[in-house]
């Protein structure tokens, strides 16, 4: 195996128990194995700061966006203005006066 590809696959654990660790999943065991990642390498405690830095930014954007959206539909809820709905008795008088009309123009063109 070449330095190369040792570091390649030493970099694919580190992101996956660095993930487990930022989504509060890591066992005992894992956790150990982290901080040895960590205390053996500085580019992997420079990833881990950048990465948990966006981690929090993202989850406070995401739990703003989650309380605007709530307040949006809550708002939505409360102006909805019930529908009204015509009663057959309207349509059968809409109908009715179209219905005249057609007849007093057709009268008065003959």
């Amino acid at each position: 195996m070449s330095v190369e590809t040792c570091c390649i696959m030493v970099n694919d654990r580190f992101i996956t128990l660095l993930i487990k660790e930022l989504c509060q999943e890591l066992t005992d065991v894992e956790r150990e194995e982290l901080n040895g990642l960590l205390r053996d390498s500085a580019e992997c405690r420079e990833q881990r700061q950048l990465l948990s830095a966006y981690w929090e930014t993202g989850r406070g954007e995401y739990e703003a966006n989650t309380a605007m959206f709530k307040k949006v539909l809550e708002r939505i809820n409360v102006e909805e203005m019930p529908r009204r709905r015509f009663s057959l008795r309207v349509w059968h008088g809409a109908a009715a006066a179209v219905l005249l009309g057609v007849v007093a123009v057709m009268k008065f063109h003959v």
